[in-house]
């Protein structure tokens, strides 16, 4: 029997916390469209569009992460309103619907962590729906962690992430400028998410919080 789920476990950071959790936990579970390869690891191609598609799960879940979402770099007078709403589906009702399906399997103190970005908090231009979608997940967080208690609910923002996703989409100049928003010039490593992650969850004295994994960009933004 699996006691953790990763929604999203087949790439990118999702992938990172599989394969961790895989080392120390006797099966891991992940729910991805995406196929997978991890040992150790139990994979369901599963699309989150509807309540059918959600079938509870068998397992009693200790620990959920969710890390789902689409970034997106579009200014707002370019966006069409059926764009808007799939930026939405994505990065927030995707992870209310995984939310709503690993509750249905939870046990009563389970620690669930969601992705959020550092996005939520800083403005860039091109990303403002991107963005309220992200900061809608932390206000989601703080509000289930008062409802959903003793459980645990906390979200993890990262920076500028080297997913596949983000390296082959963000080149050149692009990426020395993300780079340069941290104060030693580096972009965040998923295993260094995943690390974060598990340790989180592993605390009970945390819930309720957005924590930022960036190596200071958010910071050294402010000056």
């Amino acid at each position: 029997m699996s006691d953790v789920v990763v929604y999203g476990g087949a790439s990118g950071i999702g992938q990172a916390v599989a394969y961790q959790l895989a080392a120390v936990h006797e099966n891991v579970f992940v729910y991805d469209i995406k196929e997978g390869d991890l040992e150790g690891v139990t994979y369901r191609q599963q699309m989150f569009g509807t309540d059918d598609d959600l079938a509870p799960a068998r397992e009693q879940w200790r620990q959920v992460y969710v890390t789902l979402g689409r970034p997106s770099i579009r200014p707002f007078d370019q966006l069409t309103i059926e764009y808007e709403y799939e930026l939405m589906r994505a990065n927030f009702h995707a992870v209310t619907q995984a939310l709503r399906h690993a509750r249905s399997s939870a046990d009563e103190r389970c620690a669930y962590i969601v992705t959020s970005s550092v996005s939520a908090e800083r403005a860039d231009p091109g990303g403002a729906i991107y963005a309220a979608a992200k900061s809608g997940l932390e206000a989601l967080v703080r509000g289930l962690a008062r409802e959903w208690q003793p459980s645990t609910v906390n979200a993890i923002a990262p920076g500028p992430t080297a997913t596949a996703q983000f390296m082959d989409n963000v080149k050149g100049i692009r990426r020395v400028r993300e780079m340069e928003r941290s104060p030693v010039g580096k972009i965040v490593e998923p295993g260094n998410v995943a690390s974060f992650m598990i340790s989180v969850a592993s605390n009970s004295a945390v819930t309720g919080q957005a924590l930022t994994i960036d190596h200071g960009g958010t910071v050294a933004s402010r000056r």
